[in-house]
Order: structure tokens, then C-alpha cells, then sequence
């Protein structure tokens, strides 16, 4: 991406960089198009501001096209937030050429992209895929990416990349509600991340490989067909979807009991509705052997849940049957 100081906005990290866009292109009623599931706090933030949440279904290469251009037809949405990388939660990294798809029906449409990039740099297998931004040659795109993600999480810094009039309407925005983003906190990223960050990734990535890859191994092994998943290239998360009937939070219930939380997948989805039998895992956060650990214990309380659930059906079948026998 190229870009001169005047189209980069430095901010306090993503919540920031979201409700800037949203206040600057968003008014109460307009719709925004949402990736189904996505991140919760930027649901949060377009409905505080009264958007109407505009959810696209995601595939195993992302953003569903053909329904999103039948949104931008019909609907006229006023903006569309993705995060193409590494996708929170699901992990998925939309392909090349369904990027230059949708900037082609962003730029026929003239809806502008919200990009949220939050892990530059934590690719774990296969070469990195070009943000949109890099690809944008119409100024469709706003640029948002964070240091807390990748570098260090209470290092509150994030930029917004952008069209210079659109940089320059976000600044005079930015000012009313703080007058900079603090001083200290940039010095330290500037004392730390030009010389630090790569040396940084070059240390983390192969840690989190492994960890992804000792997650992944013992989702295998604790789940059997209870559950089912795909290898994240790269980012922080892993998306489980649970077989059968399984549901996500009577399984976070057992799983409390065992000692062990994750994140269920219902927060994720816009419309309230979705998610019920998903879940999300975090394998950065923790050591292999936690990892192991804390999977030993999922897996016994997904052996409960599942037990539960079958006795649950049994009992359903014969109570149908007495009505049936009544009848």
C-alpha cells in the first residue's frame, strides 16, 4: 500500500476506528453491510449509531457475492464493513480475485469498504494475500489495522488509512472527541515498532503456528464426530461448528464446570439469530500444554453434553409415542 502521512489518521485502536467511519458515513437509519458472522463490537457500534445491519452469509472463501450484490441492488447500503483476512471468527482469508470482484461491485454501486485488517502479519501457512486496500484503485477503501493485535494488546494504537478528503473529514471528526490520541503511547510504538515488529513476528508466528496446530490436533481427538472445523492460515481464532443436535451453550455450561470458557457463536451473528451450534477458540493466548489441557476438559464436556442431548431425544421419542398410543 502507498500512502502519504495526510491519508493516515492514527488512532486508539479499533473500537475507535470503526465508530469514526460509521459517524462519518452512517446516519440513523442507513444500512451497512455486515459479514454473517463478524467481529460483535462492530455490531455493537453500527447499531449504537442506528444502522441498519445489512447481513451477508460468508463461504469458505468469504463474502458471499451474489448476495451481496443483490443487496447493494436492492437495499442501497451506505457501507460495507469486512475483514477479508484471517476473518473474525471463522479464520477464513477471502481469495485474490473475489477481492477485485468486490471492489468492482463496491465501485459500480458507490458504497465505500470499511476494511478491518487487525492481524497484518500473523500468516501461518502459504504466502499473504494483498489487502483490498493495496488492490483499490478508485479510493473505495478505508484502511483499518491495530498494533495491539499482533504486537502488544495494552498498546492502544491503530490507523485508519484513507482518501485524502475523506482522511481530512475523519480528523476534524476525531477532534470532537478527543484532540489526539495519546502522545506516550505513540512515542513508545515509535521507539518500538520500527525496530522490534518484525523481529517480533519472526518469534510469534512460528508460536502460534504450533499452537494452532496443537489445537487443531486435539479438536481431533476430543471431538470425533461431534464436531467439525477448518485450519485458520493465520489471525488468533479457530471456528467450531458442533454436529447433530449439540448446542453451543448448553456445551459452555458443562465446559464451566470442567473449568474451561470459550466464546459461543451467537454474539457474531447480526440479526440475533445464528451461531447456536458454533463456537470460537482462541489458540494464541495459551501454551501447549494449556492447550492440551483445556481440551481434555472440552472433550469431557462434550461427552456429557452429548449424552444429555441423547437422553433428551429418548425421552422426547417416548413421550410422543405415549401420545401416539393415546391417540
Amino acid at each position: 500500500m502507498r500512502a502519504s502521512p495526510s491519508q493516515i489518521l492514527v488512532l486508539s485502536g479499533g473500537g475507535q476506528e470503526i465508530y469514526l467511519a460509521a459517524q462519518a458515513f452512517l446516519e440513523r437509519g442507513d444500512g451497512v453491510v455486515v459479514e454473517s458472522p463478524t467481529y460483535p463490537e462492530a455490531l455493537r457500534i453500527f447499531r449504537a449509531v442506528g444502522a441498519q445491519l445489512r447481513p451477508v452469509p460468508l463461504d469458505e472463501g468469504g463474502l458471499r457475492l451474489d448476495v451481496l450484490e443483490e443487496t447493494l441492488s436492492r437495499l442501497r447500503p451506505k457501507l460495507i464493513y469486512v475483514t477479508p483476512t484471517f476473518h473474525n471468527p471463522t479464520g477464513i482469508t477471502m481469495p485474490t480475485e473475489r477481492r477485485e470482484r468486490l471492489l468492482e461491485l463496491a465501485c459500480r454501486y458507490r458504497v465505500p469498504i470499511l476494511e478491518d485488517d487487525p492481524f497484518p502479519g500473523l500468516c501461518y501457512d502459504g504466502e499473504s494475500v494483498p489487502p483490498l486496500a493495496a488492490l483499490d484503485r478508485q479510493g473505495t477503501v478505508l484502511y483499518l489495522s491495530t498494533l495491539s493485535k499482533v504486537f502488544a494488546p495494552g498498546l492502544r494504537i491503530g490507523w485508519l488509512l484513507a482518501p485524502r478528503p475523506v482522511a481530512e473529514r475523519l480528523t476534524l471528526l476525531k477532534s470532537s472527541i478527543d484532540l489526539c490520541t495519546s502522545p506516550l503511547t505513540q512515542a513508545v510504538a515509535t521507539a518500538l515498532f520500527p525496530r522490534r515488529l518484525s523481529r517480533h513476528l519472526e518469534t510469534i508466528v512460528p508460536i502460534y503456528r504450533s499452537r494452532r496446530d496443537t489445537l487443531c490436533a486435539a479438536l481431533v481427538r476430543e471431538g470425533a464426530n461431534a464436531l467439525r472445523f477448518s485450519r485458520p492460515a493465520g489471525g488468533l481464532f479457530l471456528w467450531v461448528t458442533l454436529a447433530h443436535d449439540l448446542l453451543a451453550e448448553p456445551l459452555l455450561e458443562e465446559a464451566l464446570a470442567e473449568g474451561v470458557s470459550f466464546l459461543p457463536g451467537a454474539p457474531f451473528f447480526p440479526g440475533g439469530y445464528g451461531g447456536e451450534r458454533a463456537l470460537r477458540l482462541n489458540f494464541a493466548a495459551h501454551p501447549k500444554a494449556t492447550i492440551e489441557e483445556g481440551m481434555r476438559r472440552l472433550g469431557s464436556a462434550l461427552r456429557r453434553t452429548a449424552r444429555r442431548a441423547r437422553q433428551g431425544r429418548r425421552e422426547c421419542e417416548r413421550e410422543e409415542a405415549r401420545e401416539e398410543a393415546f391417540v
